[in-house]
Order: C-alpha cells, then structure tokens, then sequence
C-alpha cells in the first residue's frame, strides 16, 4: 500500500466500521496527533454499510463491508456477531500489502506517543510474529495466552497471510454446547469454572495454528484489581485456580497490574470499568468494550471520551502519576 508520498507504508492498520464513525474518526485523530510524520495505511471494513462512511474521510481507505451471516448454528446468536466481525476481517486482508498488519477495534484507544514507531521497532528487534492485547482477565470465558483482534500486531514476513483465519469456532466445541445447555442443571459456578479459557470466538483459528508454532509473541500488561474478585470469588474458584494453566484461570498471576492510568484522569472511565493496557511499564491504551454494547448509544460515554482524546493529544506529560502499585497480596 502506497502512502501520498509514494513510498510502501511499513503498517496497515485494519478496522471494522459499524455503529457511530465517530468512534473511528476520533481514533484516527488521536493516532495522526501522537504520531506525526508516520507512515501508515488504514483501512476499514464497511460492515455496517454506512453510506456516508466513504474513502477519504479522516484519511482512511474504506471498504465494503460483508452481508451478516444468513444463519448461526447451534450456538446461536452469539456466534453471529463474532462470525460477521471476522468475515469483514477476512475480507479487508485483501487489501493489506505492507509487511506489518495491525487489527484495530474502533473503540481500542492507544495513548502512547510515537507508538507506531516503537512498536514496529519492538517488533523487529524481538523478532516477534505476533504482539497485542489480550483479553481483559474480566472475561474468563476467553483463553488469555494469545493477542487478541482487539489490537494484534502480526510480522506478515513470518505469518502468511493465507494463513490467517480469524472466523470462531463456537459449533465446534461439543463441550461449551454441553456445559451452556440449560436443560442440566450445572450450578453457575462450576459452569464458569469449566468454561474457563475455553471460548472459540474470533481469532480462535489463529491462536490454535500459531501459540505453539516456535513463532515469538507478545502482549501488553491488564489493569486488573484481583483483591476485588478474590472477594466475590466462589470458594470453588480459588481452589481451582491453585491447579489450572495460566490461561484458564479465572484469576490470573502474571500479565496484569492493579495500576490504573486512567483513575487520575476521568472517574468515568475508571468507574464505567474501561479497560486498562500498559506496555514498557508506562500507560498505552485503553478500549471501551468494558462498558460493553452500551457504549455504542450513551452520550455521556461519547462526550467523556472525546474529552480523553483531546487530553492524550496534547501528550501524556500533562497528566498526574498514575498511583503507585499496591503491594503483592
């Protein structure tokens, strides 16, 4: 992909466009602003087919997007959602040719400046084939020993494109379909026990063919308060997670912080639960699906955020410290 000055970008950025494009052009102002003189190509799936969302808006290349499935399988309803989101996905690798690739939700904020730049250079000099997000240890249903689509930087040199399928498998897993059939009478507990880590949704496929394929990963540091859950937590819980793999436990041991960046900065955004990411032991991003679908249609959340933005715009040195770490319990 060509950039305005005719050179290939080293970074395409992939995005699924549905609901409010603010979302998205907010995003995209907040990378120019932390990012200046970068090269980088972003293109966005259509997927909801907004016919005011065209090329050249807030600088991105736009493309239609995919129908919805026409049906789910015995999953239901669940698994629509997630397969739409990774056909679009699918969809817009067509369009990437430069050497790094970076899924990017539209409501996944990076507030670190020159991240792009860094980032790449991380990349290159650990050798890594894969480096972002994973999922928030809130949702202990999702395996979390793997980058998420949220944000996941993949070295295309390392991984073919061809290789990547990002559709979920949700059909196929005869055990969920057990566990989640409401007909047996398993107590919540031991259902969330048994669930742990164990959910196919988007990205499945890809975390399957590559965590143990010898490639190199990386991920960023969750803002988690695990004193909070212990509390909550069914005495069955903390009993097993004496025992299960570090990506099945309900209340993981490494990858997490209870450190908060955004608690100095907006109540809101610490008491709405937005998700937290650190990276290099500074603050790096933060993504509203803690607040879920809500987020999509509640004013106060879009005036909150664009206020953030227009914060880390203007450079994280403007804010106070986050506050320091609380001791191990």
């Amino acid at each position: 992909m060509e950039t305005p000055g005719g050179q290939t970008a080293m970074l395409s950025i992939l995005s699924v466009k549905y609901g409010p494009a603010r979302l998205l052009e907010w995003n995209a102002g907040l990378c120019r602003a932390l990012n200046p003189g970068a090269r980088y190509d972003w293109i966005v799936v259509n997927n909801d087919f907004d016919e005011g969302f065209a090329s050249g808006s807030a600088g991105f290349t736009v493309v239609p997007g995919v129908p919805p499935p026409a049906r789910v399988g015995a999953a239901g309803q669940k698994d629509q959602g997630s397969l739409h989101h990774a056909s679009a996905l699918m969809a817009g690798l067509r369009h990437v040719s430069s050497r790094y690739l970076l899924l990017l939700d539209q409501d996944f904020y990076v507030v670190r400046p020159d991240w792009i730049a860094q980032l790449i250079s991380h990349a290159q000099t650990e050798r890594l084939a894969f480096f972002g997000s994973v999922w928030h240890p809130r949702w202990t249903y999702q395996p979390r020993d793997f980058p998420s689509v949220h944000f996941m930087l993949i070295d295309l040199e390392q991984v073919p494109i061809g290789d990547l399928d990002f559709r979920p498998d949700m059909d196929g897993d005869r055990l969920d379909a057990f566990i989640s059939d409401p007909r047996l009478k398993i107590p919540a507990a031991l259902r969330t026990l048994l669930q742990a880590g164990k959910f196919r949704d988007t990205g499945w496929r890809v975390r399957e063919r590559f965590r143990r394929s010898g490639l190199r990963s990386g991920s960023l540091i969750s803002t988690f308060d695990d004193r909070a859950v212990w509390r909550e937590a069914y005495p069955l819980h903390r009993a097993a997670n004496r025992w299960l793999p570090e990506h099945r436990r309900l209340i993981p041991r490494r990858s997490v912080t209870d450190r908060s960046f955004l608690r100095p900065v907006s109540q809101i955004a610490f008491q709405g639960r937005w998700e937290e990411f650190w990276w290099q032991g500074e603050p790096f991003a933060f993504h509203l699906r803690s607040v879920g679908r809500r987020s999509a249609a509640v004013p106060e959340d879009h005036a909150e955020l664009k206020r953030l933005i227009e914060l880390y715009s203007a450079g994280a040195s403007r804010f106070p410290a986050p506050r320091s770490p609380a001791p191990p319990q």
